[in-house]
């Protein structure tokens, strides 16, 4: 019976879908990119192991992340946004309770001064229903827009 909940899962993993939400959770590829080169490492490290640069390493929940950070950064370099901030918090307070905080992927300047938040996903169909509640809490609460930028 074992041997067929891991077939299960093997073919379940083979089609683009996971057997649990923990088990999606341990298979998805952490990347840790240093701040101030830009080099990622596919292993937990707090400074950067490039010679010459001893900037700090930033972790991201997947590579969709880091790539849209790298075009963030770049876009920054370039002088379209201002003001970039990653994973910015949004308390969720009703009447002063402390409800939960939702975690945006990215905050930033546009080129017309208007501020945005973006949460990236690997597609649409990868938001699980707790993070759309409290997207949506603290879209309402804060008065904002989070947008969705999703590879597929």
């Amino acid at each position: 019976m074992a041997t067929h909940f891991v077939h299960n899962r093997a073919r379940h993993r083979a089609a683009g879908k996971f057997a649990s939400k923990q088990d999606a959770f341990r298979s998805a590829v952490r990347v840790y990119v240093c701040l101030e080169c830009g080099q990622w490492h596919m292993t937990k490290q707090a400074r950067c192991s490039n010679p010459g640069c001893a900037g700090e390493c930033q972790h991201f929940s997947s590579k969709t992340e880091a790539t849209r950070y790298a075009q963030l950064r770049l876009m920054q370099e370039q002088g379209y946004i201002s003001a970039l901030e990653l994973q910015p918090r949004f308390p969720v307070r009703v009447k002063g309770v402390l409800l939960c905080t939702y975690i945006a992927d990215f905050r930033y300047q546009d080129a017309r001064g208007n501020v945005r938040i973006e949460d990236t996903k690997a597609s649409k169909k990868h938001s699980d229903p707790a993070s759309a509640l409290r997207r949506r809490l603290a879209e309402v609460l804060y008065d904002m827009t989070v947008n969705i930028i999703a590879e597929k």
